[in-house]
């Protein structure tokens, strides 16, 4: 129907799998630290055919220096598909965004593109891809001990 949106960690934007927009991102991984299933994102299935087009993006932002100290490996599984792992080697340091892949509808079926793009910030990246978001900028809350 057109509506457009973002599911990201920061704003506490998690989405949702039985509403639109049938997307939900697990949590915020937000040291860098963790091992295995840091953080994902589970599209539901059953709803893809009211999903036109996304693309999956990370950022860095306070806290981690830098891509080489991240090191973010992302993997992207469609059904019957082997997965896409995207690691990203080429460390951008003064590019805080990185446009993973983009996942397109075709006739109920998932295409997708490798994209690994850097990109400044959200507006950057929204303008290149031509989603039409308006972003505000932020601040990361400090984790609480």
């Amino acid at each position: 129907d057109g509506t457009r949106g973002a599911i990201q960690a920061f704003g506490d934007l998690f989405g949702n799998l039985n509403s639109e927009p049938y997307i939900r991102l697990s949590g915020d991984e937000r040291t860098g630290d963790a091992e295995g299933d840091d953080e994902f994102m589970l599209i539901n299935g059953q709803k893809w055919s009211e999903i036109k087009r996304m693309i999956i993006y990370v950022y860095i932002y306070e806290g981690a220096l830098d891509w080489a100290q991240v090191k973010p490996q992302i993997q992207i599984r469609v059904p019957n598909e082997p997965p896409v792992v995207v690691t990203l080697s080429a460390h951008m340091k003064d590019l805080g965004l990185c446009v993973i892949a983009g996942l397109e509808n075709v006739r109920n079926g998932i295409v997708v593109t490798n994209y690994t793009e850097y990109f400044p910030g959200h507006d950057e990246m929204d303008r290149a891809y031509g989603f039409g978001l308006e972003w505000d900028d932020g601040e990361k809350k400090p984790l609480s001990s």
